[in-house]
């Protein structure tokens, strides 16, 4: 067994040294690659440098591993059918949301049921414009302004070591200039508190577009009639709302070119508008797809089993 005295001279992997580079182009940096393989920055970077001091060849094995289950993956044919963007009715509607919140600079809401597309609209605006726009994801855990400041400093490549007011500063610095738009998905996780957070930065900011994307409780959240959010309610601009009911069959047609018939379509359509939404029917289809068989039976038996 090689030590990891000897295994501190051995050099890195020059292939894996390319690959690592090139997922860090797709991803954004290499710290986004980092969390994808659910390994250190740190150690990630002293690698592609060949730099790395330790036991080089199990933190191979975790490259090497991530790179084949990726691989894999990419060969199910679910994934080479449905693996891209479609501009269905749903998607469509949130993505020029958000373009309008951008060019206009406003507080907007795009809500509506889950699995409708609306985070696969938001995920296609910013790989659309990567220098003027940011999406983050909240969820739960978001619940203090300085957690929610992290978050988006993070994406802004901000350091986040220094006190609150610190970090706000930065970040109003940072949004300055040209438009630039900020895309909060799962947005009814929001707290008031960091909703006027927020507000204050679009009112310091003219050209600074918000879209809050999520279900209905930040709609409700951001138009009711409560005292406590006056001041937000005054700046929404308008509030674009979809629900499954609004998949069409020219969506079906869009989504899943593969379905062999007319019966088969309508199958999946009723799935679709149903509290399933679009999610639900992708994973019916996906199923049929890796099985070989997208014939109506075992349509129907795949969409009972995944009710």
């Amino acid at each position: 067994m090689i030590s990891v005295e000897e295994n501190k001279y051995k050099q890195s992997d020059p292939e894996l040294i390319i690959r690592i580079k090139e997922t860090a182009k797709q991803l954004g940096s290499e710290t986004k690659v980092a969390e994808a393989m659910n390994v250190n920055k740190g150690y990630l970077n002293s690698y592609v440098n060949n730099k790395f001091v330790g036991d080089i060849d199990a933190f191979e094995l975790k490259i090497k591993e991530y790179y084949k289950n990726l691989d894999e993956a990419k060969t199910l044919k679910s994934t080479q059918l449905m693996g891209t963007y479609k501009p269905i009715g749903t998607s469509e509607s949130v993505y020029k949301t958000i373009r309008k919140v951008h060019l206009e600079g406003l507080f907007t809401i795009a809500c509506g049921d889950s699995g409708i597309g609306k985070t696969m609209a938001a995920e296609k605006y910013i790989k659309d414009y990567p220098a003027s726009s940011i999406m983050i994801t909240v969820d739960p855990c978001i619940s203090t302004l300085r957690a929610f400041l992290i978050l988006l400093a993070d994406e802004l490549k901000i350091s986040i070591r220094k006190n609150t007011n610190e970090l706000k500063k930065d970040i109003l610095k940072n949004l300055k200039g040209d438009r630039k738009a900020i895309i909060i998905d799962e947005s009814q996780h929001l707290s008031i508190a960091i909703i006027e957070l927020i507000r204050n930065f679009v009112d310091k900011n003219n050209t600074l577009g918000v879209c809050f994307v999520g279900d209905a409780r930040i709609r409700n959240m951001l138009t009711g009639d409560s005292e406590q959010t006056r001041q937000i309610r005054n700046r929404v601009h308008w509030t674009e709302s979809k629900t499954t009911k609004d998949i069409k069959m020219d969506d079906i047609t869009l989504l899943f070119p593969m379905l062999p018939g007319v019966k088969e379509k309508h199958l999946i359509l009723n799935k679709a508008q149903s509290d399933a939404g679009i999610r639900g029917a992708c994973h019916i289809v996906k199923n049929a797809i890796n099985a070989n068989d997208l014939s109506y039976n075992v349509l129907v038996a795949l969409a009972g089993s995944s009710i």
